[in-house]
């Protein structure tokens, strides 16, 4: 409406210099942040953190010593569970994946984190009998893992 009324009193058309002054004096007379401007602030914040952090988690995580994962069976039938303790992060191993141990398919619940020196936790639940699928992730550790107790 300013660059119509304008453009009709002074026969020129305005460019947006006035408008972006206009709103700059309003935003700082309502002490309101800008709308365009946090989101995009915050947008890049949020990558900016996401860098940092992926950053810090592989020079963190390639200080710790590898050691075999460790295994933790819990549960009992139906809901048979397979906690793995890994040092180091399982690649494609996003949940829900289906795994396969020895000669039994588990279905890969959640990923979270642990404590030195196992800080990746996979948990997997038992599955039935027949559950073999096209993209099953094959585990098969090089060294022998260690059998946790509870």
């Amino acid at each position: 409406m300013v660059r119509l009324v304008g453009a009709a009193f002074t026969e020129t058309n305005l460019g947006t210099l006035p408008l972006f002054l206009l709103d700059k004096i309003i935003t700082k007379i309502s002490r309101r942040s800008e709308p365009g401007r946090t989101q995009t602030a915050g947008y890049s914040q949020g990558n900016f953190s996401s860098y940092v952090g992926a950053i810090r988690e592989k020079a963190v995580y390639k200080r710790l010593p590898q050691v075999p994962d460790e295994l933790l069976f819990s549960g009992s039938a139906p809901d048979e569970f397979l906690e793995i303790r890994a040092s180091q992060k399982k690649p494609d191993w996003n949940p829900p994946r289906t795994v396969r141990y020895q000669d039994t398919f588990y279905r890969l619940e959640a990923i979270s984190s642990g404590m030195p020196p196992w800080p990746f936790r996979y948990t997997l639940r038992k599955l039935t009998a027949g559950a073999m699928g096209r993209t099953v992730l094959v585990y098969s550790p090089d060294e022998k893992p260690l059998q946790a107790e509870k």
